[in-house]
């Protein structure tokens, strides 16, 4: 989907928002409830609006990541590949940094990283300290 058309905008609720919401009050019909039930509806539409934002976002996310797929997919280099995967995991992560690392010699040695703070490519990385380690040990 193209960016413009997923874009909702906000409509102002019309000056006359209950009424128009609920239709016009009848004969006998309690006006406070019909204002209850307009206030209700404004709140579930809100809600659905802001349920579709959430789903835009996560489509868009999925997108990306079938993007970043193809782009390895199409890759005979791993340190391309690598390289691809960490600047794309950027676009579609809240992480700040990204760094791929490959085990080599009973090493780790970073063959791809994106944003800051993250190692230079090349760098060892040590196995028994931090993030690193504890993934390595679970």
């Amino acid at each position: 989907m193209e960016a413009a058309t997923r874009e909702r905008q906000q409509e102002p609720l019309p000056a006359n928002w209950p009424i128009a919401l609920t239709g016009p009050v009848a004969p006998g019909q309690d006006k406070l409830q019909v204002l209850l039930t307009a206030v209700f509806l404004q709140e579930e539409i809100s809600k659905r609006r802001q349920a579709e934002e959430k789903l835009t976002a996560v489509q868009e996310r999925l997108d990306a990541l079938m993007r970043l797929q193809k782009d390895i997919a199409g890759s005979s280099d791993v340190d391309t590949a690598a390289r691809f995967a960490s600047f794309r995991a950027l676009e579609v992560t809240p992480a700040i940094s990204i760094a791929i690392a490959f085990a080599q010699d009973n090493r780790m040695i970073c063959r791809a990283s994106a944003g800051s703070p993250a190692p230079a490519t090349g760098t060892v990385l040590d196995l028994h300290e931090g993030l690193l380690a504890e993934c390595v040990r679970t």
